[in-house]
């Protein structure tokens, strides 16, 4: 039973986090704060969480909310579901 334990969390892909935040503008200090904060967080828990490897994507909202969709498109690490108003990866995941 261990042994399988094991190899699901070898082979387990890692875990795709996007972070929308301020890099630029008004509120670029604590945008990144925030993004030191979660991955103080992730270190903390020895790299992983739910027993994954994390991969990070981190997208600039400028500061500006009307201008963080566009900052979102086919290029980018992570997409946004315009109409749901939620994040996910471009591959679904």
């Amino acid at each position: 039973m261990l042994t399988t334990s094991l190899a699901t969390a070898q082979t387990a892909p890692k875990l795709k986090v996007g972070l929308m935040l301020p890099a630029s503008g008004t509120y670029a200090a604590l945008g990144t704060a925030i993004e030191n904060g979660f991955k103080l967080y992730v270190a903390e828990q020895g790299g992983k969480l739910a027993g994954r490897e994390i991969e990070f994507a981190q997208v600039d909202d400028e500061s500006d909310p009307a201008k963080a969709i566009d900052n979102v498109g086919s290029d980018s690490p992570v997409f946004c579901d315009r109409h749901r108003g939620s994040e996910r990866q471009r591959d679904g995941e």
